[in-house]
């Protein structure tokens, strides 16, 4: 599997921090050798307002594989019964600061189509500072491509680049990250930073706000006022390292590459041939 050829050191973590919107009821339960464990949900509005709403995850263990107390059981345990939402008070709701990794979210849709979808599964609560909605990541580039929008005659080249990651999520799982923006003043610097296809790099990604302008009404003159936009975020590269020099070894080479998308393409088919397993919570 490419799981056991990629290196333990590539990076995956986010970092969300803003209110809490949301937050479901704690789970409690216990593992087969009888470790407690607690689980729950929530959002974080990562910025002014739900434009920047990001889903999150947190289950932990009471004990650590050693079998020492685990601190983050602990301390989410503790956050949690602090913890006030804006759905209980808007004005007095927390605000928090979360760290954990982005993971594949793959499932089968009640219609029956698969989605590839990601989660965040968080493991620390730090002190609120300011906002955040980023994550640091390490991938293999496997397409770097103009930005494009349009169609046939109209289809325009934007300045931006299109960018695609081939990433390990924190449980060996291939993790692709399809959709990460380039904005057109960082374009210039990707080659002398070795940014193109078969590299691997360490890049700072953030979610902002764009707008998908709405269709003109047909009927009408001149130039009409737009109206439905709406407004959503997107996946943004804003910094990064320089390339791994292809001899290191964190590096993943084209081979290793490879097995990672044969792999990946294969769970999916194992997901979408179980076909949908209930439940409608999608992460954001």
């Amino acid at each position: 599997m490419a799981n056991e050829f990629v290196s333990n050191n590539l990076l995956n973590r986010v970092h969300f921090a803003g209110a809490l919107a949301e937050l479901s009821e704690l789970t409690k339960g216990v593992t087969s050798d009888g470790i407690p464990t607690i689980s729950f949900k929530g959002v974080i509005q990562c910025g002014e307002d739900a434009t920047y709403n990001r889903n999150f995850k947190v289950y932990a263990k009471a004990k650590k594989a050693d079998g020492g107390d685990n601190k983050i059981y602990q301390n989410m345990l503790a956050w949690y019964k602090e913890a006030v939402p804006m759905t209980k008070d808007k004005v007095k709701c927390s605000m928090v600061d979360m760290s954990g990794s982005v993971d594949a979210f793959d499932y089968v849709g009640k219609d029956g189509t698969m989605h590839e979808s990601l989660t965040y599964n968080m493991r620390f609560i730090n002190e609120f500072k300011d906002y955040a909605c980023y994550m640091d990541v390490d991938g293999y580039i496997t397409s770097i491509v103009d930005e494009e929008r349009g169609q046939g005659d109209d289809k325009v080249v934007t300045g931006r680049k299109v960018m695609s990651l081939l990433c390990m999520d924190s449980f060996r799982n291939v993790l692709q990250l399809k959709k990460i923006f380039i904005p057109a003043e960082f374009v210039d610097q990707l080659e002398d930073n070795g940014y193109e296809k078969g590299r691997t790099v360490r890049t700072k990604l953030a979610y902002q706000p764009n707008t998908k302008s709405g269709a003109p009404k047909k009927r009408g003159f001149g130039n009409q006022p737009v109206v439905g936009g709406a407004t959503y975020l997107e996946l943004v590269l804003t910094g990064g390292d320089a390339a791994f020099d292809e001899d290191s070894k964190d590096s993943i080479s084209s081979a290793t590459a490879r097995t990672m998308m044969t792999e990946r393409t294969n769970r999916l088919k194992e997901i979408e041939a179980k076909g949908y397993q209930g439940g409608s919570s999608v992460p954001s």
